[in-house]
C-alpha cells in the first residue's frame, strides 16, 4: 500500500456503506474528499444513472459537461477516466487558448501512440476560453484520433464553444435549480457536509450549515471552502 494511505488522518463513510480512507497530504477539504468514483459523486439521479450505463458499456463519446463553477464538472470527468482504467490528462483550456499552445505536450498526449495501448482521455477545463483556431485544431483530432483519445470539454459558457465541437460530443447538464434536481442535490450536498464533518471531528452549528448552502449554492467547492475557513 502506497505510504500516504498506510496512516490516513480520517476515512468517510459514503451512503453506499463504502469507506474510503482519505491521504494526509492534501490540506483542503475539497481535494481531500474529492470523489474517485461515479458513485462517490453527489449527482441528479437521472445523470448518474446515465454516467453509469455509459460506463457500463466500456466506453464514452467526447462529452461537453456544462455548468455553473464548482458543480462537479471536472471531478466527473476524472472519475470517468479513473472506472474506465483510461490514462486521463487533465488542462486547463484557459491556458492553452491559442493553437500554438496545444501543441507540444498536449498534441503529444492526443497523437502518439500509447506503449501499453491504454486509451486516453483529455479533459479540457475552461474550454469556452479556447480561441476559434484551437477549437478548430481539437475538432480535427476528435475525429482523427477517435479510437485513442476521449475529449472531455468543461464549460460554464457553452454559448462560447463552436458547433464543430458540440456536434461532436454529448452534451450533459449540471442543471441543479430545476426540480427534481435541486432539492436531490441540496439533500446530497447537506448529508455529504456532515459526513465531512465527523470525519474531521469537528461541529457545526445546523443554522450555519444551512446558511452556507444557501449562500454558495449549487458551488459546492465553495460550501467546502467556507465551511473549512469558518469551523476547520
Amino acid at each position: 500500500m502506497n505510504d500516504e494511505y498506510d496512516h490516513p488522518e480520517a476515512s468517510i463513510s459514503f451512503a453506499d456503506n463504502s469507506i474510503v480512507f482519505l491521504p494526509k497530504n492534501h490540506s483542503t477539504w475539497m481535494e481531500r474528499y474529492r470523489p474517485q468514483t461515479i458513485g462517490e459523486c453527489i449527482l441528479p439521479k437521472a445523470l448518474k444513472a446515465k454516467l453509469r450505463r455509459l460506463i457500463d458499456k466500456g466506453a464514452m463519446p467526447h462529452l461537453l459537461l456544462v455548468g455553473p463553477p464548482g458543480v462537479g464538472k471536472t471531478t466527473v470527468a476524472r472519475a470517468i477516466g479513473k472506472e474506465l482504467r483510461w490514462h486521463t490528462h487533465v488542462v486547463n483550456a484557459a491556458f492553452h487558448a491559442s493553437m500554438t499552445s496545444m501543441r507540444g505536450d498536449i498534441s503529444d498526449f492526443v497523437t502518439s501512440p500509447s506503449l501499453y495501448r491504454q486509451h486516453r482521455c483529455l479533459v479540457l477545463e475552461e474550454a469556452d476560453r479556447m480561441q476559434a483556431n484551437a477549437q478548430v485544431t481539437t475538432h480535427s483530432w476528435m475525429e482523427d484520433f477517435d479510437g485513442r483519445c476521449t475529449f472531455i470539454f468543461t464549460t460554464n459558457f457553452p454559448e462560447k464553444i463552436g458547433p464543430p465541437v458540440k456536434s461532436r460530443s454529448l452534451t450533459l447538464d449540471f442543471d441543479y435549480d430545476v426540480e427534481p434536481a435541486r432539492s436531490e442535490m441540496r439533500e446530497g450536498f447537506r448529508n455529504r457536509l456532515w459526513e465531512i464533518l465527523a470525519a474531521e471531528q469537528v461541529e457545526c452549528d445546523e443554522d450555519v450549515l444551512d446558511a452556507v448552502l444557501d449562500e454558495c449554492w449549487p458551488d459546492f467547492r465553495q460550501m467546502l471552502n467556507v465551511l473549512q475557513s469558518e469551523v476547520g
